[in-house]
């Protein structure tokens, strides 16, 4: 019997009353709506599990591909990714092909179908910058959704899915990236400050994830096999977001950002 510490990132978790794994896309369709109390498991890098186990089925979401969907050539290049993909993989793969997008997102622990869920995000950048269409499987119809930017109705670390009591399960996401030798331009300090860049500037692709991982990895951010202090869920601290008001009152070297619905984000560490 497989106890569930061995497939969760914190590495605790009793064992299962059964564990199926599903390894393409119709296994994950047949498994999901057929039983919709079952718990759909990845990279089990947002799951905490009672040592006394889990009394339902587990499914193991093992789907693999990478699909570039768009014209090559073309600058801006749309990506297909089947859930089950390991996030960090993605990133490395979609560096090593010249393609800008996931760089700042490197080290993140999990697979590629959970990451819209929290609209993970790092150093700047985050899952709603680039996510164009998703594939979420409505389990009590099993209706396939086509979901674009819009229906995940994305906010700051969190998503439709994140906050809805109803049972879907994600099987692809597409993105666009953009054919690009060159990162993003660099707007986090700290990570303009470790590259020796001023702010807004852009670093070879290989030099902005290899940064991000430094500094995920100085903070024991980076899971390791090898070492039990990185054996955690990630970074789970959420910024606090306040009224441009609100933000006026902060000490002078307070940090602050700019967010799209026009409040402003600071830094719950600082």
């Amino acid at each position: 019997m497989t106890n569930l510490s061995e497939l969760t990132t914190l590495r605790v978790g009793g064992p299962a009353r059964s564990i199926s794994v599903a390894t393409d896309r119709g296994q994950l369709i047949e498994l999901a709506t057929k039983d919709q109390e079952a718990l759909i498991l990845a990279g089990g890098s947002n799951v905490v599990v009672s040592d006394s186990g889990f009394n339902a089925q587990v499914i193991l979401v093992r789907t693999s591909g990478v699909e570039e969907v768009s014209a090559p050539g073309a600058q801006q290049v749309r990506v297909k990714v089947a859930a089950g993909v390991d996030w960090s993989h993605l990133v490395d793969l979609t560096v090593d092909k010249g393609l800008s997008g996931l760089e700042f997102l490197a080290g993140i622990p999990g697979s590629v179908g959970a990451t819209p869920i929290q609209n993970v995000g790092a150093y700047g950048s985050e899952m709603s910058d680039v996510l164009v269409d998703s594939e979420v499987l409505d389990r009590s119809s099993g209706e396939i959704l086509n979901w674009t930017k819009t229906n995940w109705q994305f906010g700051y670390r969190t998503s439709r899915l994140k906050v809805s009591t109803q049972s879907h399960a994600v099987l692809s996401v597409t993105f666009q990236l953009t054919q690009s030798k060159e990162s993003l331009p660099v707007t986090y300090p700290a990570l303009a400050e470790h590259l020796g860049v001023r702010s807004g500037e852009t670093v070879p692709l290989p030099a902005a994830r290899d940064g991000v991982l430094e500094l995920r990895r100085s903070r024991g951010m980076v899971l390791d096999e090898n070492d039990h202090d990185t054996w955690s869920v990630g970074s789970f601290f959420v910024n606090p977001v306040i009224s441009q008001a609100a933000a006026a009152d902060l000490p002078t070297l307070a940090p602050r950002w700019p967010t799209s619905s026009g409040e402003v984000k600071t830094s719950a560490a600082w």
